[in-house]
């Protein structure tokens, strides 16, 4: 197996983008700047004693640069090979720098040197490339060694020019504003470049998830669809069947026949809002419908396709403004729901809503067997049998959380099974103000 992805609190950004890619590259750079300090490390020791006259002790000094040259010279060769590169390798590098850095001030001054602030460019890089423990290990690490900086080093032996000592800090001060620029703005770049993946990434799983949405949806039609039509041909398939075994026209034939029209009008009305509502776009666009006339729209269908089964239908305290958003999905949801309750109360179902707040409570309530609980637990999650039972129920679910709302399932105490649908309403005059205040906005 490969390298495990980290998940670890507090990785940096950039680590957490891919396995070895980012660390690779933050070793790269870091050699590359370490190849510029060594530079500028020799060429300050050389200025210093050849052109300022200041007799700083060169062996260990430019051994220390050496050192350091031969450590970078083998950080290239080694990134070069496809071995991966791990943020314990940097820490080891990083740290590295901070020894020879202590080397360097101990025989130039200590803390006095003005180039003692090169730690804070060591624990600033560690900060954006590795790991949080890390980050706190270099700076105690930094922190230490500054402070035992201060108690013991070689003085400078510099002449009594106070022109001298001031051009001497003015340069280090220079050197180390034009790093921390550079630093500043690497780390300015790579924070843009990993906010540009993120919202890459975000709008990515943006698209995907209303791509999902209106699946869900598109599922919860056609199963809708599917539920509806069956009914109405079950109907015109026993009118029929009777109809056929008759020798003679039976007495009510004219009632049979208007019967099998309005069940081949349901099932035409069935496909037409099915293919009218397919497309994906208008699958995810809800619209405004009060709530007084959705449920009666919802009550008047069911009767269409179930016009045998006696429904009870209670509709009081509903104030006349509130709405609630709606689209096909949610149509097909409920009837689906409510076909389920006829199919196990073949007599008689209930139909109750009302307003709590501004939310509106659907209860379908059937005298039916009930549902056994280790089955009821399932319901809503997916098919709870082989045969593939339940599956209307998991996509009306969908369906109706996809529109911000909850179903629940119990058993009622004197038999029978009640859901109860929550969807979230507002009043239609403030929903219209809301919108034109951010149309104008």
């Amino acid at each position: 197996m490969g390298q495990r992805r980290r998940e670890r609190n507090g990785e940096p950004m950039a680590a957490r983008i891919g396995e070895t890619g980012p660390a690779r590259a933050n070793l790269r750079l870091f050699a590359w700047l370490r190849a510029i300090a060594v530079t500028g490390q020799a060429a300050t020791v050389l200025a210093t004693y050849w052109i300022l006259g200041i007799p700083v002790p060169l062996a260990p000094l430019l051994g220390a640069s050496a050192v350091l040259a031969l450590v970078d010279a083998a950080t290239f060769v080694r990134l070069r090979q496809p071995w991966p590169v791990a943020d314990a390798e940097l820490f080891g590098q990083i740290l590295v720098d901070v020894a020879v850095l202590t080397v360097l001030l101990y025989f130039s001054g200590g803390t006095i040197n003005p180039f003692a602030s090169c730690y804070l460019l060591l624990v600033m890089y560690a900060a954006g490339a590795l790991p949080r423990r890390q980050v706190w290990i270099v700076m105690a690490v930094c922190v230490f060694c500054y402070t035992a900086l201060r108690i013991y080093y070689v003085p400078l032996p510099l002449p009594p020019s106070i022109a001298l000592e001031h051009e001497l800090m003015y340069s280090a001060q220079w050197v180390n504003q034009t790093l921390l620029a550079a630093l500043v703005a690497w780390f300015g770049v790579r924070i843009n470049d990993i906010w540009l993946q993120h919202h890459r990434l975000r709008r990515a799983e943006a698209e995907k998830d209303a791509h999902e949405r209106s699946l869900i949806g598109l599922a919860a039609l056609a199963a809708g669809t599917a539920h509806e039509m069956s009914t109405p041909l079950s109907t015109m398939s026993v009118v029929l069947g009777d109809l056929r075994h008759s020798s003679a026209p039976p007495p009510d034939w004219k009632r049979s026949v208007e019967l099998l029209w309005q069940q081949i009008q349901t099932c035409k009305r069935s496909l037409s809002d099915m293919l009218n509502a397919a497309d994906i776009e208008k699958i995810g666009q809800a619209q405004n419908v009060p709530v007084k006339r959705f449920i009666q729209n919802l009550a008047e269908r069911f009767q269409l396709l179930r016009p045998q089964i006696a429904l009870d239908l209670r509709c009081a305290e509903i104030d006349d403004a509130l709405a609630i958003k709606s689209d096909p999905t949610l149509v097909q949801s409920l009837l689906s729901l409510i076909n389920n309750a006829a199919d196990a109360s073949p007599h008689a179902v209930a139909l109750h809503a009302w307003q709590k707040d501004l939310v509106l409570v659907i209860r379908i309530l059937d005298r039916g067997p009930g549902i056994a609980p280790q089955l009821r637990e399932r319901l809503g999650r997916g098919p709870v049998t082989k045969s593939g039972h339940g599956v209307g129920v998991f996509i009306a679910n969908a369906a109706i959380e996809r529109l911000g709302g909850i179903v629940q399932m119990f058993d009622r105490e004197d038999g029978g099974t009640c859901v109860q649908v929550d969807l979230p309403g507002f009043l239609a005059g403030q929903s219209n103000a809301s919108e034109a205040a951010n149309t104008q906005t």
